[in-house]
């Protein structure tokens, strides 16, 4: 008690000078907003004279407000006000962020110039630093992490591809197929288990769980055991490891919302920093987690045999390693030291945060709108090929599911993850900082030139160019937000077309929500293979019930992932 009024005394006494530093900081915030505002101004209306070019000039979005800029405009309704802007602007637009400048790159063609450009021109390392990555994730993933995990997924993949044509196996498949059937079961029963603790909540309703967060849990399982390895998350009952990892990367991405409004300076302290904090705290945890697992001794699929072996056979051997956490001790030259294994720490944190949220969210939103969008025929399509890619993969022989890099066609079952995966692609994508100046033409301008300032930040929008009426038949041009829709998507389900020419899938500048030119995402086809996977499970497996489709809450594009849902979505999970 004494702490507390000695508190409370001191902040009586401080109120006076925390006043004035709010009145300073208002002032010195206002100050700098401003004269970024002309300074943009002025280079907005520079054309170059030195230059023979007459550069057209990238127009501002419109409904811009003090301070805020066009931030609410957007918050509102992301998809509409990109579509908005780019019916009325052109593709080529800046926004004002609440003070950050993004000049938005909305159609085909200007991606397909500009996603190649090397890092020295538009660099994304440089992008994520300036929003707080280097705090966040550690400089170490910010400037290394990237190229390490897109180096190890490839070959990974490569290795994956040539046992499946040397022995005609499926052991790719499987091996995440046994991985999700066992994270999906454990669970659902921890979700048990904690329901039937003295003083838990809905103890009636045992088996009812939010979908996103239970389906993100056992994707966030899956990958931890196949990229690390089983013995990670083996007789860790004292502590939720997976509940730490999603608590930190949610926050994460909060703080990132609000520190690109802020003055770095000020972000850094308020913001950036207590997270920093915490990301070691979770770092620590993970090293400690790392010099045990040799002391665990658990029986897994082997799944990591070196790329550069012979061996064709299949074997079940005794390991602890993922497929990641063994490249890097076999082919990067990471050891047992203690630097080595704070460096792997620092690293599967930025590993984790990349590779499981989005498949789980893509996963998620495939069963339901598979439900919403799908007649019975086609569910019952969908639920056939389910089961037999289970059984296939029970059986050790080749998926039936077909892989697009072998085949012009896509299964059912697989062309429902890719269309959601095309209607729940990123507002604001891809974000670079331009390096040097760059020029590109805007053929939807009459064929105007366009100058793009070195110091610009420029972001990718994927969800417009994969909803573009000229790219993908059959779309409504009208086709916009609508919160109040009775589908209760807010966005494009009623453009939802299961028949589209498999070729729109495999062009990165039509379907951009893996990203495209230099940073295209290397686990496009793991991500899929784990959406498949889990919505194969939920339809063979388990009984799912789902509220009313009416009910079920709108897609919201306001987070910085897939579109997610404007509220919970509780569903009943039952194993069969």
């Amino acid at each position: 008690m004494e702490r507390i009024a000695s508190s409370l005394l001191s902040s009586q006494s401080s109120s006076y000078v925390a006043a004035l530093v709010t009145i300073v900081l208002t002032v010195t915030v206002s100050t700098v907003y401003l004269y970024k505002e002309f300074l943009l101004s002025r280079s907005c209306n520079d054309n170059n004279s030195n230059s023979t070019t007459i550069f057209s000039k990238i127009p501002f979005a419109p409904n811009s407000i003090p301070v805020l800029g066009h931030a609410l405009s957007y918050k509102k309704d992301p998809v509409g006000y990109l579509q908005h802007c780019t019916a009325t602007l052109g593709p080529i637009f800046t926004l004002n962020m609440a003070g950050k400048h993004m000049i938005m790159i909305c159609d085909k063609e200007l991606q397909q110039q500009l996603a190649i450009l090397p890092e020295s021109v538009l660099s994304a390392r440089q992008a994520v630093a300036d929003i707080g990555f280097e705090q966040t994730l550690g400089i170490l993933n910010v400037h290394e992490g990237t190229s390490l995990h897109k180096g190890i997924i490839k070959g990974y993949m490569m290795t994956q591809q040539q046992n499946k044509h040397k022995q005609n196996q499926g052991q790719g498949n499987d091996l995440w197929i046994m991985a999700l059937r066992e994270s999906m079961h454990l669970e659902l029963q921890q979700h048990y288990q904690h329901q039937q603790q003295p003083g838990s909540k809905d103890d009636d309703n045992d088996d009812t769980v939010e979908f996103f967060h239970f389906i993100r849990r056992v994707m966030l399982r899956t990958t931890i055991r196949v990229f690390l390895g089983s013995s990670f998350l083996h007789q860790w009952s004292q502590f939720d490891f997976i509940h730490a990892f999603m608590e930190f990367q949610d926050t994460l991405e909060d703080v990132t919302a609000k520190s690109v409004i802020l003055p770095k300076p000020l972000a850094l302290v308020l913001l950036l920093w207590p997270l920093q904090r915490k990301r070691l705290e979770l770092q620590r945890i993970i090293e400690t987690r790392l010099k045990d697992i040799h002391k665990i001794d658990t029986t897994v699929t082997n799944c990591c045999s070196n790329s550069s072996s012979t061996t064709t056979t299949t074997t079940t051997t005794t390991t602890t390693t993922g497929f990641w956490l063994h490249a890097m001790q076999t082919e990067h030259g990471y050891d047992d030291s203690d630097d080595s294994i704070s460096k792997i720490a620092e690293l599967i944190v930025g590993l984790l945060f990349a590779a499981h949220k989005n498949p789980a969210i893509g996963a998620a939103q495939s069963f339901l709108l598979l439900q919403q969008e799908l007649d019975h025929a086609q569910k019952e399509h969908c639920r056939e090929e389910a089961h037999n890619l289970l059984i296939t993969n029970d059986n050790n022989t080749a998926p039936t599911t077909p892989q697009p890099s072998t085949t012009s066609s896509a299964s059912f079952l697989r062309r429902v993850c890719l269309e959601t995966l095309r209607v729940t692609a990123h507002s604001i994508g891809a974000v670079r900082t331009v390096q040097k100046d760059v020029t590109v033409n805007n053929n939807n301008n009459n064929n105007t030139t366009v100058r793009i300032p070195k110091g610009s930040n420029l972001a990718f929008s994927h969800i417009i160019p994969n909803i573009a009426p000229s790219i993908w038949d059959g779309i409504s041009s009208s086709s916009k937000s609508d919160t109040t829709t009775s589908t209760a998507t807010n966005t494009n389900t009623s453009s939802f077309n299961w028949n589209h020419s498999i070729s729109l899938y495999q062009d990165e500048y039509s379907f951009t929500t893996f990203s495209n030119g230099i940073h295209k995402c290397p686990g496009q086809e793991l991500a899929l293979q784990l959406m498949v996977g889990v919505v194969a499970l939920l339809l063979v497996e388990y009984t799912v019930e789902l509220p009313c489709t009416k009910q079920i809450p709108p897609l919201s594009f306001e987070r910085a992932t897939l579109a997610q849902r404007t509220g919970p979505v509780m569903v009943t999970v039952r194993k069969k």
